[in-house]
C-alpha cells in the first residue's frame, strides 16, 4: 500500500490506513515517469538474464514485484511470477549496463535504495554502481529497454510504487453538480491511431515535444474551429502512460484550454492497441490514472468523467461492478458529472440506467450505420438509436456517432440508399427529437474519412470536409438551441424577415423589414423530423409557407395555420461563409428576397438556389423578457413549479434579492415557506 506521505505528494488521500514511508508489503507495480509504462518481465520469462523492459500495464504476475528489506536501507526486489530478482548485469558499474533478472544471491547488484521524491514518486538506485534505473533513451513505446545511468532528474529515471489491489476513497476538490444531456453539442478529438494506442495519446495535431503553452495553442485553433460552428463539447482521451507519465502536464493544456473556452469536457479511457478487450486489464494502473484525473479536474464544472470507453468485455453485472467501484471511490465527484457507457459497445443504456446505483448519472451512447450496412433506412436508424436508449433519451449522450465527411456526400437530400447518409439522418432526427445530447465521432482525426474537419500543413487552421454533413450534426444539436425566438436577417439587405404590417391573418404576406425587435419579427423553429423545421410568427402563431403551395419559381411566402403540410416544412443548412439557405421541402426552392431589393417591404419569394446573397440567411437568437410569479403558499398545501430545460429559475423574498435555484425543475414550495418571487430566464 502507498504510504500517506507519497499519496499527498499526488494530492491523494486513502480512506485506508497508510504504511510509513519506504515499508512495503504485499506486491507492487513499478511505473516509469516518464512513459507511464510498467517495469515487466517480458514474456513472463522465469529464466535467469532476460533483460528488463517496459510495457503497458496489464495487471500480470510478470510486473508485479515485492520489495523487502536486503539490510539496512537497501532493499530486494523480487518478480511476482518469475521469483527472481532485479539486478545490474554483470554487475556492471557503467552507464547503460542492462538491468535483468536473476536468482537472488544478495550481491550488492541485486541491491536497491529507494529515494521518495517530492512529487510522489521514486528514485531506485543501484547499490553496486551508484546509478539510477531509467527507461534507456526517454522510450515511450512497449518493449523500451531498462538500464542504469547517472542521476540527471529526468522522469524516466523516477518511478511511481503502486500498491496492487489499493483500496479506499478519494478525497477532491468539490466541483459542479453537471448540465442536462441535450446541453452536450460536440465533436471527439482523437488520435490519429483511434485513441487504442500502447503508449501517451497524441490528439490529431499534437507531438510529444509540444510543451503545455504549445499543447495549448494548438488546442485552441482546433477547439475554436469547433466552437465556431456552434460547439460547446469535445471528448478527450486519456489513458494510464498519458496520465501517470510525463506527457500529462503538457496534455493538460487540451483540457484546460477546452474550459477556459467554456466548454465542456468528456474525459475517457481508451485501452492500448494490444490489450483492446473491452475491460479494466490493469486495476492498478486504470485507479491510479483515475485518481489524478479526479484529483485535478473534480473542481472544474466543466469536466465530465466518463468511466470506460466500450466496456464489451463484461457483462451487466461485472460492469456495474466496476462502475460501482468507480462512484465509490470517488464521492466527491457530482453522478451528474459522471458518464456510464451501455453495455457491450456503448449501445445498450437500459441496462445500467434501470439500476438505483446509477441514479442521477448521465449514459453513454455509440451507433454507426456499419453496425448494419444492408440497411439504407433513416427510419429503422431512429428506430434503431431508440431501442439501445429506451428510456432515458434526456440522460443520455450520443458520444460516437458518424459517417463518411469526405466523400462527397449530399446529406440534405434524403436518404439515397446510402447506408451511412440514413444512418446519421435516423440519429440526428432521434437527438433532436428527443433532447439527446451530440457528440460526433470525429471532429478531428487525421486519416479517418468520417472526421468532421481536417488540418493545413502547418497545423495552423482547420477546414470543413462537408458542409451538407456539418448541418445535420447541427440538426441533433437541438437545432437553433432548442429553444426561444430568432430574428432572420437577409444576407444581401440586412434587412429581418417580417409579416407586412404585423398582420395575424391566414394568408398574410411576408417581406422584409429593418429590424425593430417588433414580435412580427421574430420566429420560432421546431424540428419536425428529418432535418425540417416549423417556422412559426411569434406575433401570429402562424406557419410560413409558400402561398398556395406552389411549386412555381416567384411565388410568393406568406403565412398559415399549421397542418404540417410539405410547403410549411423548411431545410435550414449551414453554408460555409456562415450563412444559412432556407428551402422549402415541397418546391425544393429557396427563401429570397426577390431582385436583391434592398429596400423596406422587399418582396420575398422562392427561387431555384444560385448562392446568391439574397438567397443567404442569418439567424439571431432574441432575448426573451423573464416571466415573473407571485407564488404565495396557501396554509397546509404544497406547490409544485416547473421550468423547461434550458430555463434558469431564479428567486427573491420581497426585499431581494434575486438568487438562482441550485435545485433542479421541479421545485416544491411547502406551507411554511415564506412569500417569494419566482422568474425563469434563458440561460
Amino acid at each position: 500500500m502507498v504510504s500517506r506521505r507519497h499519496a499527498a505528494a499526488l494530492g491523494i488521500f486513502l480512506a485506508a490506513s497508510s504504511l510509513m514511508s519506504q515499508t512495503f508489503s504485499g506486491y507492487y507495480e513499478i511505473v516509469n515517469a516518464g512513459s507511464g509504462m510498467v517495469l515487466e518481465v517480458p514474456g513472463s520469462s522465469t529464466s535467469n538474464g532476460v533483460a528488463l523492459d517496459q510495457w503497458i500495464g496489464n495487471g500480470g504476475a510478470n510486473q508485479q514485484w515485492s520489495i523487502a528489506s536486503a539490510g539496512g536501507s537497501a532493499y530486494k526486489i523480487l518478480n511476482n511470477h518469475s521469483g527472481l530478482a532485479l539486478e545490474v548485469f554483470s554487475q556492471a558499474i557503467t552507464n547503460g549496463a542492462a538491468i535483468d533478472q536473476w536468482a537472488w544471491w544478495g550481491g550488492a547488484s541485486q541491491q536497491w535504495s529507494l529515494s521518495a521524491l517530492s512529487n510522489g514518486c521514486y528514485r531506485i538506485l543501484n547499490r553496486n554502481s551508484g546509478l539510477t534505473l531509467e527507461v534507456s533513451q526517454a522510450a515511450t513505446a512497449d518493449g523500451g529497454a531498462v538500464d542504469q545511468s547517472a542521476w540527471s532528474g529526468n522522469a524516466w529515471q523516477q518511478w511511481l510504487i503502486l500498491s496492487v489491489g489499493t483500496t479506499g476513497t478519494v478525497s477532491a476538490p468539490a466541483g459542479g453538480s453537471g448540465a442536462a444531456a441535450a446541453t452536450f453539442r460536440g465533436f471527439n478529438w482523437a488520435d490519429p491511431r483511434d485513441n487504442y494506442v500502447d503508449g501517451p495519446l497524441l490528439l490529431s495535431g499534437l507531438s510529444l515535444t509540444n510543451n503545455y503553452a504549445a499543447v495549448q495553442s494548438i488546442a485552441g485553433m482546433v477547439l475554436g474551429a469547433f466552437a465556431g460552428v456552434g460547439a460547446n463539447t469535445v471528448r478527450i482521451p486519456i489513458n494510464p502512460e498519458t496520465v501517470l507519465g510525463a506527457w500529462w502536464a503538457s496534455y493538460k493544456g487540451a483540457i484546460d484550454e477546452a474550459a477556459s473556452l467554456d466548454m465542456k469536457v468528456i474525459l475517457c479511457p481508451w485501452q492500448g492497441s494490444s490489450d483492446k478487450n473491452g475491460m479494466v486489464n490493469d486495476s492498478t494502473c486504470f485507479w491510479k490514472m483515475w485518481d489524478t484525473v479526479v484529483t485535478n479536474y473534480n473542481g472544474n464544472g466543466d469536466v465530465y468523467f466518463e468511466i470506460l470507453n466500450e466496456p464489451f468485455g463484461y457483462g451487466t453485472a461485472d460492469w456495474l461492478g466496476v462502475v460501482a467501484a468507480w462512484l465509490q471511490r470517488y464521492p466527491a465527484v457530482a453522478h451528474g458529472r459522471v458518464l456510464v457507457g451501455g453495455t457491450s459497445y456503448d449501445n445498450h443504456v437500459p441496462a445500467v440506467a434501470s439500476t438505483n446505483l446509477t441514479s442521477g448519472c448521465l449514459f453513454s451512447a455509440h451507433d454507426y450505420g456499419f453496425f448494419n450496412s444492408s440497411d439504407t433506412s433513416s427510419s429503422s436508424w431512429f428506430g434503431s438509436l431508440a431501442g439501445e436508449i429506451g428510456a432515458y433519451p434526456s440522460r443520455t449522450v450520443l458520444t460516437e456517432f458518424g459517417a463518411s465527411m469526405t466523400s462527397g456526400w449530399n446529406y440534405a437530400g434524403g436518404s439515397q440508399s446510402n447506408n451511412g447518409i440514413a444512418s446519421m439522418i435516423g440519429f440526428s432526427d432521434y437527438c433532436r427529437s428527443n433532447q439527446t445530447g451530440a457528440v460526433y465521432w470525429p471532429g478531428l482525426r487525421d486519416g479517418d474519412s468520417y472526421s468532421m474537419f481536417a488540418r493545413n500543413t502547418n497545423n495552423t487552421a482547420l477546414s470543413l470536409n462537408s458542409p451538407s454533413g456539418l448541418t445535420l450534426v447541427k440538426y441533433a444539436w437541438s437545432g437553433f438551441n432548442g429553444a426561444g425566438a430568432y430574428q432572420i436577417v437577409n444576407g444581401h439587405s440586412g434587412l429581418a424577415l417580417e409579416v407586412a404590417l404585423a398582420a395575424a391573418t391566414n394568408g398574410a404576406s411576408v417581406s422584409q423589414w429593418v429590424w425593430n425587435g417588433g414580435a412580427s419579427q421574430q420566429w420560432m423553429l421546431s424540428g419536425i423530423g428529418n432535418r425540417y423545421y416549423e417556422i412559426v410568427n411569434q406575433n401570429s402563431g402562424l406557419a410560413l409557407a409558400v402561398a398556395k403551395g406552389s411549386t412555381a419559381s416567384g411565388a410568393a411566402i406568406a403565412q398559415q395555420t399549421w397542418t404540417g403540410g410539405n410547403s410549411q416544412q423548411w431545410a435550414v443548412s449551414t453554408l460555409t461563409n456562415g450563412f444559412y439557405q432556407i428551402l422549402n421541402r415541397n418546391s425544393g426552392l429557396a427563401l429570397e428576397v426577390s431582385a436583391f431589393s434592398i429596400a423596406n417591404g422587399g418582396y420575398v419569394d422562392q427561387w431555384p438556389w444560385n448562392g446568391g446573397a439574397n438567397q443567404e440567411w442569418t439567424f439571431g437568437a432574441v432575448a426573451v423578457p423573464p416571466v415573473t410569479f407571485n407564488l404565495k403558499p396557501v396554509a397546509n398545501r404544497q406547490m409544485r413549479l416547473q421550468w423547461s430545460q434550458g430555463m434558469l429559475l431564479e428567486a427573491t423574498t420581497p426585499q431581494g434579492p434575486w438568487t438562482t435555484n441550485a435545485s433542479g425543475s421541479p421545485l416544491v414550495i411547502s406551507p411554511a415557506a415564506p412569500q417569494k418571487f419566482y422568474r425563469q430566464l434563458v440561460q
